[in-house]
């Protein structure tokens, strides 16, 4: 990976690269069992502050639909004590109110479900997820159009949880200018149940658009830009993210 390019792709594309990053992190997946694909090379500094995004990430991930194997059931209780142990101001946060858990059980009757549950989404938490949409679209970029997003570029991003689904809020149509989407695969297995992703750009590779979905828990919807400044005043600064932003706090 060094020798077809050095450099961190969180960063500018001026540090050098000295962890291999898996976006998605192994988290993600059931039993950490992750296919080979999407690797790509950061920094020390960056492949750290990756660390409390995943384990957020990881969580909400299964919040829908519930695991199936014993394997995977039993996982998620490890899942939960390393969020109230490392994240316990997030942990806090994700507790619902009575109106959510209402609104809970009857949204849940038209998924089918009898037992519907709630999380409440806190500043915190959708802070943390919008770092993690913007770690994984710029490794996306990278994957896509072979070019570090430099400097002077950003990532514009939203992510949304499974309720906009529920509540015809979801933006189905950003996906009508991407690709059919794809996941990692290994022969004949796939990774399609757990998260897909789709990427398209500009030939030159100065804007890309990326969605990625994780189960059906919550799904990441960017735009990539090289040169995000002619396009700052058409978008909310708060979902914008420059080069280098893994280090910032």
């Amino acid at each position: 990976m060094q020798a077809e390019q050095p450099w961190c792709v969180y960063c500018g594309g001026t540090t050098q690269g000295t962890s291999v990053d898996h976006m998605p992190t192994k988290s993600i997946f059931d039993n950490k069992y992750r296919l080979d694909g999407l690797l790509f090379l950061a920094c020390e500094a960056c492949h750290n502050a990756t660390r409390q995004l995943d384990q957020v990430a990881g969580f909400l991930c299964r919040v829908y639909p519930d695991p199936v194997s014993p394997l995977a059931k039993a996982e998620v209780p490890k899942i939960i004590r390393g969020i109230r142990n490392n994240a316990p101001d997030v942990w806090a946060e994700l507790i619902p109110s009575r109106r959510q858990l209402a609104h809970a059980t009857q949204a849940g009757k038209a998924w089918g479900e009898r037992d519907a549950g709630a999380l409440n989404i806190g500043s915190k938490t959708h802070a943390l997820m919008l770092r993690f949409a913007a770690r994984a679209v710029f490794a996306l970029h990278y994957y896509r159009c072979r070019q570090i997003v430099p400097p002077e570029g950003g990532a514009y991003v939203r992510w949304h949880t499974n309720e906009s689904l529920l509540d015809g809020t979801y933006p189905a149509d950003f996906a009508d200018v991407l690709p059919l989407p794809q996941s990692l695969k290994q022969g004949d297995l796939s990774q399609d149940d757990q998260f897909t992703y789709a990427s398209a750009a500009l030939p030159d590779g100065r804007v890309s658009a990326h969605q990625l979905t994780f189960r059906l828990s919550f799904a990441i919807q960017s735009w990539v830009f090289i040169d995000v400044a002619e396009w700052m005043p058409r978008l909310r600064h708060e979902n914008v993210f420059r080069a280098g932003f893994l280090k910032s706090p």
